[in-house]
């Protein structure tokens, strides 16, 4: 699991199930999801995956979007923010933000999302 600090979702060295889950405490109507976050070369980046999905429940999610490929060791996140426009509005509650592996060049395992 992520620890929070000073604002920012930090997650392990060696976590390879890299997420967290966004409760929006009630149904909302959606048509964008996304997120700012620091991306290659910068500190703490997100580097090589990142993907978002959607559901009514914490068990059974949507993807909505994703940039790259997990595991891959490409550099697949180069901008920020990414956002993802759904086809029609949803009703949602839970939105779920995935990450890939850190860098190369950063010796801890950890990205964040503010």
């Amino acid at each position: 699991l992520p620890t929070v600090e000073k604002g920012r979702f930090i997650f392990g060295n060696g976590d390879a199930d890299q997420y967290i889950i966004v409760d929006l405490g009630t149904t909302r109507s959606i048509d964008r999801v996304g997120a700012s976050f620091s991306y290659y070369p910068y500190d703490r980046e997100v580097w090589d995956y990142f993907g978002v999905s959607i559901a009514n429940n914490p068990t059974s999610f949507s993807l909505v979007g994703s940039v790259g490929t997990k595991g891959d060791g490409i550099v697949d996140v180069t901008t920020s923010p990414i956002y993802f426009d759904l086809l029609t509005p949803a009703e949602v509650r839970y939105i779920k933000y995935e990450f890939g592996r850190y860098s190369f060049d950063w010796v801890w395992n950890m990205q964040d999302i503010e």
